[in-house]
C-alpha cells in the first residue's frame, strides 16, 4: 500500500486505497459534494470545538463547483444559535450563512444507518463530480471506531458498522468517494483502511492524537475552490496542510 507521510505530532497518512483505481481528471469545472459528518460530543459541549469549525466553513461557503453540507447531532450542548441538540440537522454551508436543509428527529450519530442516510442523501442531492467525506469527532482507532454520540451515553461507530454504511451507500448510489477524511485522531491504521478500500480512492487520517482544533477549513474550502481539477490525493493533502497551518495560526501543535 502506497502512501505519503507527514510529520505533525499526531502524524497524518494520505493513503491510495488499494480497492479502486485512480484517475486523472483533466477539465478544469469540475464539481464537488464535500460531506462533513458532524458527531459534536463532548468536544463541542466543552470547548466549542464543531461551532469553531462551522465558523472557518462559512468564512469560504460553498460556490457553484463546490457543495459544502454538513449533518449536526450527538452533543448535548452547540454553542451556536443554529443548531439544535434535540434534532438532527442537515445544512448547506454558504459564504456567511448556513440553510438548513432537514431538521428531523434526534438520531444516533454512532449507527451505521444514520451515517449511510446522510451519505445517500447528500449524493443523490447535490450532484457532482466528485464526493469527499470528512468524519468529525472523536477517534478511537481499530477497536473503539470512530465518534462517540453523547446523547446516547457515548455510543460509537464500531468499524463493521463503518463498513456497512460505506456499503449501503455505495449498493445504493453506484458512488465510489474520492477522498473520505478523519477529523478525529487514531483512525490511519490498516484496518480502517482495509474498511474503506472498496469504497474510497485515498483516505487522510492521523495514526496519533491531534489538537481539537483540527482542520483549518476555511483555508482548506478556499483552496479546494480553487483546484476543483484536482482529484482526492490533492484534498487529502490540502486537509493535512490546513491542520498544520491552523497549528502555526493558533500557535501549537500539541495533541494530548
Amino acid at each position: 500500500m502506497k502512501k505519503k507521510l507527514y510529520f505533525i505530532i499526531g502524524i497524518f497518512f494520505i493513503i491510495i486505497l488499494p480497492g479502486c483505481t485512480q484517475t486523472n481528471t483533466k477539465s478544469q469545472n469540475q464539481t464537488w459534494t464535500i460531506l462533513v459528518y458532524m458527531n459534536g460530543s463532548n468536544l463541542e459541549m466543552t470547548s466549542a470545538a464543531a461551532t469553531n469549525d462551522l465558523r472557518e466553513m462559512l468564512y469560504s461557503g460553498s460556490n457553484d463547483n463546490v457543495n459544502v453540507i454538513v449533518q449536526t447531532g450527538g452533543s448535548l450542548y452547540w454553542h451556536n444559535y443554529y443548531v439544535d441538540e434535540d434534532r438532527s440537522q442537515r445544512w448547506y454551508v454558504g459564504r456567511f450563512k448556513m440553510d438548513e436543509l432537514y431538521n428531523g428527529e434526534l438520531k444516533n450519530m454512532a449507527q451505521a444507518d444514520t451515517l449511510s442516510d446522510f451519505l445517500i442523501w447528500g449524493i443523490n442531492n447535490y450532484k457532482a463530480d466528485h464526493y469527499a467525506v470528512i468524519l468529525w469527532n472523536h477517534g478511537g482507532g481499530a477497536i473503539a471506531g470512530f465518534g462517540l454520540d453523547e446523547t446516547t451515553n457515548g455510543d460509537t461507530l464500531i468499524l463493521s458498522e463503518m463498513k456497512n454504511a460505506f456499503d449501503k451507500t455505495k449498493k445504493d448510489t453506484g458512488i465510489t468517494f474520492d477522498l473520505v477524511a478523519f477529523d478525529a485522531c487514531l483512525m490511519s491504521n490498516i484496518e480502517t483502511a482495509y474498511v474503506l478500500s472498496p469504497y474510497s480512492k485515498y483516505m487522510a487520517a492521523s495514526e496519533g492524537l491531534i489538537s481539537e482544533m483540527g482542520y483549518a477549513y476555511d483555508v482548506f474550502l478556499n483552496d479546494a475552490k480553487n483546484n476543483t481539477d484536482k482529484d482526492g490525493q490533492f484534498m487529502g493533502k490540502s486537509l493535512i496542510d490546513s491542520y498544520i497551518y491552523e497549528a502555526d495560526r493558533k500557535g501549537s501543535v500539541a495533541s494530548s
